[in-house]
């Protein structure tokens, strides 16, 4: 299905603007936006009225929440390139780069007031590390482009155990009741035993591997460079597998028994989570990037330059917001906004 999405105002926008200057853009208002310097294409994380993102022009950025205020960035401490989501809890930020001349590629753990903790340099360095840190307990699990997951200690970084797959590990494990999901260029989902990385099962695609593992409810959900949704069990069977009319680099997301997945054919598909069936297809005008989902509304960016919030349950258009460039990075939600980057620097933040 498609709908009309050319009613727009522009975003040129290169410093922080305080929610009206610009007005409404169909039923969203900007709160505020401001200019990184350098493209964003990763998920901003939002954590205790904070927004962390990373930077491809270098380090982890901070913001306030609500009013788009500077609070840190890792600053000489870590000037890497970043091209993965930061993991954030109570204790500390962690982010992997995939450094610049002269810079090893490093995994780092951070306090939250900006200090470097710890690093962690994997087997082969000058390889970057482009899968973002996953946490459990007291451990930072992350896959790296030598081959390995490494299980870190988030307190001092120290090695707890690495598995090697047959391929780089470009894509975020996920963590779920004692076991790290990874998927590998290798075209295989690894599921490892979380405390100590024995392998349990591996799971075989077709491609390789380009989404981070989602699981809900004992259910691995995972997309291949093909274009392919898979349902996978904790035993590692297939229960169903969805193709698109395009490939992806799209991560699924699930909510309320619906599997959502962007597509390079200019789609956002609606896929029911027990059986691959489809519910419904969102058109856009360019390559769509990973959705987030909340409240029945679906945030997607698309290669059109544009965030869509899409009604859950039909597919239809809510609104839709126009940038300058790709929005390319994972809508981070708040109870109150929706926070996205695109292509040419800038961070979004609009209410919801």
């Amino acid at each position: 299905m498609k709908y009309d999405r050319r009613t727009y105002l522009s975003s040129a926008i290169i410093t922080i603007t305080l929610s009206g200057c610009t007005g409404l853009i169909n039923s969203g208002r900007i709160r505020w936006t401001s200019q990184l310097g350098s493209d964003i294409r990763i998920f901003p994380i939002v954590s205790d009225e904070r927004i962390y993102v990373g930077s491809q022009g270098g380090g982890v950025h901070v913001f306030e929440l609500n009013t788009g205020e500077r609070v840190w960035n890792t600053g000489p401490q870590m000037d890497d390139v970043v091209r993965v989501t930061p993991a954030v809890s109570d204790d500390g930020l962690y982010i992997g780069s995939t450094g610049q001349t002269g810079v090893l590629d490093t995994v780092y753990g951070f306090h939250l007031d900006g200090t470097k903790n710890w690093s962690f340099r994997p087997n082969i360095p000058q390889l970057p590390v482009l899968s973002s840190p996953a946490l459990a307990a007291e451990t930072v699990y992350v896959g790296c482009n030598d081959s390995f997951v490494y299980a870190l200690d988030s307190r001092d970084g120290t090695e707890e155990w690495a598995f090697e797959t047959g391929d780089s590990v470009q894509t975020s494990p996920a963590v779920d009741d004692g076991t790290v999901y990874a998927g590998s260029r290798d075209n295989s989902l690894y599921a490892l035993n979380a405390a100590d990385g024995t392998e349990e099962w591996a799971f075989e695609t077709e491609s390789s591997i380009v989404s981070d593992p989602t699981v809900v409810n004992g259910t691995i959900y995972i997309a291949n460079s093909d274009g392919v949704l898979s349902a996978v069990d904790t035993h590692g069977e297939e229960l169903w597998s969805f193709e698109t009319n395009g490939g992806t680099n799209s991560n699924p997301t699930v909510a309320d028994g619906t599997v959502y997945v962007g597509s390079g054919d200019g789609k956002l598909y609606a896929v029911d989570a027990s059986d691959g069936t489809e519910e419904w297809t969102f058109d856009t005008d360019g390559l769509v990037f990973s959705p987030s989902s909340a409240d029945g509304i679906v945030y997607v960016g698309s290669a059109d330059n544009s965030l869509y919030a899409v009604d859950a349950a039909d597919g239809s258009e809510r609104w839709s917001y126009q940038t300058d460039d790709e929005v390319g990075s994972t809508p981070a939600i708040s109870d109150e906004l929706v926070v996205v980057g695109s292509f040419d620097g800038t961070l979004h933040a609009l209410e919801r």
